[in-house]
């Protein structure tokens, strides 16, 4: 029985610095999943010419502003400012949602 302590001591030590190892790389993966996400929203949610906030972006931020003054919260201001710069379909929308 004592010849086979120090072997199963080492399997358990061996053992937790695997499990350790493993949970740092999925910590790492998490981490890299959860910033390649932020940055597709970002890009989904702005035009890629200017990085002005699109069409998506203020629907999805009025909805939301509009459940919060549903809620109770203060009345809220909405001012939009449309920009043709040239004769392309890309139309910079400028929006600015403020609660009173």
């Amino acid at each position: 029985m004592q010849n086979v302590v120090p072997f199963i001591a080492v399997a358990l030590i061996g053992f937790a610095l695997l499990a350790a190892f493993v949970l740092r790389y999925m910590r790492r993966t998490a981490a890299a999943i959860a910033a390649g996400e932020s940055r597709l929203r970002h890009l989904a949610m702005h035009d890629p010419l200017c990085g002005l906030p699109n069409r998506i972006f203020f629907g999805e931020r009025l909805e939301a502003v509009i459940e919060e003054v549903k809620n109770g919260s203060a009345p809220a201001a909405v001012f939009t400012s449309i920009s043709t710069t040239s004769r392309t379909s890309t139309i910079p929308l400028v929006i600015t949602l403020a609660t009173i």
